[in-house]
């Protein structure tokens, strides 16, 4: 992330795309987090992002617990 991205961030304005890959939607993720549970125990959700626009995905697991 540039120094003016990094300013954006800190005053929650959207981040500039710094590669074109972002444009076309072809993205370098990060890795999931870990899993969180919200409201019971059936599923758990992780969240990743793309380290360069920051854009985010979710998904839902089915949790055997």
């Amino acid at each position: 992330m540039n120094k003016e991205n990094t300013f954006r961030a800190l005053k929650d304005q959207p981040l500039f795309v710094e590669r074109w890959q972002c444009r076309f939607g072809w993205h370098r993720w990060l890795k999931w987090s870990n899993l969180e549970q919200k409201g019971g125990n059936l599923y758990a959700y992780q969240h990743r992002y793309c380290a360069d626009c920051n854009e985010g995905q979710s998904r839902k697991l089915k949790t055997d617990w």
